[in-house]
C-alpha cells in the first residue's frame, strides 16, 4: 500500500517512493536524496524557506545592530540568508543542516555570506542565537531536541505550523510532519518562554485563498452548524534569554519589527492577546492580515 502525503501537502510523485515515504523521513539519506534530487526545488522549497525569513523577521526581537552570532538550525538550502544578512548586517551566520546535500549546496550559492556546517542537534556549536524555522515538525524527539540546543545558545527561536491539524487526525506513515499540534502550552517544561501565533507567506492563506476558501466558507459552515476551519498559522516559541533585548527595549527603534514585548508566562499573538493580560502587538492594516480568525 502506498503511502500518501499530509493533506495539502505538495508532493513530487518523482521522488516520493513507496520505499522511502513508508520508513522514518527524519534520516540524513531522506533528506540528501530530497535536496540532492531536486525535489525541494520543484516544491518550491526554496521560495518556501524565502518566505518563511521575510514573514518572521517582524517576530523574532533581534535587534537591527546585532553583532552576535546566529545560526539557522536545518537551514535547507540556505534561502534565508539573504534576507538575515539584510535585517542583520553585522551578525556573523552559521547555517546547519542535516543533510550533506544540502550543504554542499549551501556552500557553493552562499559561502559568501554564512559559514556552513553539516550535522545534527549535537553537534550545533555554540551560539547567541539559534533559529530553527519549520524544523521541529519533522523531529521525533522535538522536545530533546529544543533542551539540548539551549545547552548551546542564549536565545532559541523554534518557528512551527500552530495547531496543524485537530486532536482526531493521525499522520499517515511517511508523513514527514510527524509533530501537529502545537500550541502555547506545548514546551511548558522549558518554561518561562513567550509565544507570537502569525499569519506567514508560504504558510498561510492569503487573498482569494483567505477571502473564500477561510471567510465565504466559513460563513456556510456557520449556517449548516459545520466546524469552521482556521486560518493556517505559525507559531514561534520564544525559548531562553532575549539576545540584545530587554524587556524595557524590546519593542524599541533599535528592534527589526519587533512584535512581541516579553512578559514570562504570557503568550502573545500577532492577531491578538492569547494569554491572561495579554495585548496584541501591531499588525499591517491589509485584508490579509486581518484579526479574523474563526472558531
Amino acid at each position: 500500500m502506498a503511502c500518501a502525503p499530509l493533506p495539502g501537502q505538495v508532493v513530487d510523485r518523482t521522488f516520493h517512493s513507496h520505499s522511502l515515504m513508508c520508513h522514518n523521513v527524519n534520516t540524513q539519506a531522506y533528506w540528501d536524496q530530497r535536496f540532492a534530487s531536486g525535489s525541494w526545488e520543484r516544491n518550491r522549497g526554496r521560495q518556501q524557506t524565502a518566505d518563511f525569513a521575510l514573514g518572521q523577521i517582524p517576530y523574532l526581537c533581534i535587534p537591527a545592530d546585532f553583532a552576535g552570532t546566529l545560526l539557522d538550525f536545518g537551514c535547507g538550502l540556505g534561502d534565508a540568508f539573504p534576507i538575515y544578512r539584510h535585517h542583520y548586517p553585522r551578525a556573523t551566520l552559521i547555517g546547519m543542516d542535516l543533510s550533506a546535500s544540502a550543504i554542499a549546496l549551501c556552500r557553493r550559492e552562499y559561502s559568501g555570506i554564512a559559514t556552513f556546517l553539516q550535522g545534527d542537534h549535537t553537534a550545533v556549536p555554540k551560539s547567541d542565537i539559534i533559529i530553527a524555522s519549520n524544523v521541529f515538525e519533522h523531529l521525533s524527539d522535538d522536545r530533546q531536541v529544543a533542551e539540548i540546543l539551549l545547552t548551546a545558545c542564549v536565545s532559541l527561536k523554534v518557528i512551527v505550523p500552530y495547531k496543524e491539524y485537530p486532536l482526531t487526525y493521525k499522520p499517515p506513515p511517511g508523513s514527514e510532519h510527524v509533530n501537529i499540534r502545537y500550541d502555547e502550552q506545548y514546551f511548558q517544561q522549558l518554561d518561562p518562554y513567550e509565544t507570537t501565533v502569525f499569519p506567514c507567506r508560504g504558510w498561510s492563506e492569503y487573498g482569494f485563498k483567505l477571502w473564500y476558501h477561510i471567510f465565504f466558507w466559513n460563513i456556510l459552515r456557520r449556517m449548516l452548524a459545520l466546524p469552521l476551519r482556521p486560518r493556517k498559522m505559525q507559531i514561534l516559541f520564544h525559548l531562553g534569554q532575549p539576545t540584545g533585548v530587554t524587556k524595557s527595549n524590546a519593542c524599541d527603534k533599535k528592534t527589526t519589527g519587533c512584535a512581541v514585548i516579553p512578559t514570562s508566562g504570557r503568550q502573545m499573538s500577532a492577531l491578538g492577546g492569547n494569554g491572561p493580560g495579554a495585548t496584541a502587538p501591531p499588525v499591517p492594516s491589509s485584508p490579509t492580515s486581518s484579526p479574523f480568525l474563526p472558531g
